[in-house]
């Protein structure tokens, strides 16, 4: 009888003590606001400017490239520009993200990771112009605007190579 006494009271302690214990709620999970890398959201090329584009000249930085929605395949003759050729996604860049980590050791990452799995930073710039940063935390001086003069021509501006013209 005492030994059950005892048990009861124990029992009777311990409920006391864990209902008072507060119950944990469900947890919720958020998407982060960024993907990756400071990689916010896909960049929609505007609808007159996507289709294959073709410089005549002999001196320019890509043979043609083809804008779709949401990617760029670019066909590079010059040497500098060979590691670019092939299909590239085109992506928003968070700029809080980008001046964070810019110069650190997460960029150099991102870098890395944005070449790996063929990443372009892009931006509108207004008035038919368009920034396509090639290396993703570096700046890098093969990045180029294309500025839409026309529906036939687009002007490709880049240090280098500053009067190409790319026609359908």
């Amino acid at each position: 009888m005492k030994k059950g006494i005892i048990a009861l009271g124990i029992s009777c302690s311990l409920l006391g003590v864990f209902s008072t214990m507060p119950i944990a709620k469900p947890q919720s999970v958020h998407a982060a606001s960024t993907m990756k890398y400071g990689a916010d959201r896909k960049f929609t090329v505007p609808r007159k400017m996507r289709g294959t584009w073709v410089s005549r000249s002999k001196k320019t930085a890509y043979k043609s490239f083809k804008l779709t929605a949401h990617t760029v395949t670019f066909t590079g003759p010059s040497y500098y520009y060979k590691r670019y050729n092939g299909k590239w996604n085109l992506y928003h860049m968070n700029d809080k993200w980008y001046s964070k980590y810019m110069y650190t050791m997460t960029g150099a990452r991102a870098n890395r990771y944005a070449q790996k799995h063929h990443w372009l930073a892009a931006r509108n710039y207004g008035g038919g112009k368009y920034f396509f940063k090639l290396d993703w935390t570096n700046d890098n001086a093969f990045s180029f605007f294309l500025n839409n003069k026309s529906k036939k021509v687009l002007h490709f501006e880049n240090e280098s190579y500053n009067n190409d013209y790319y026609r359908r």
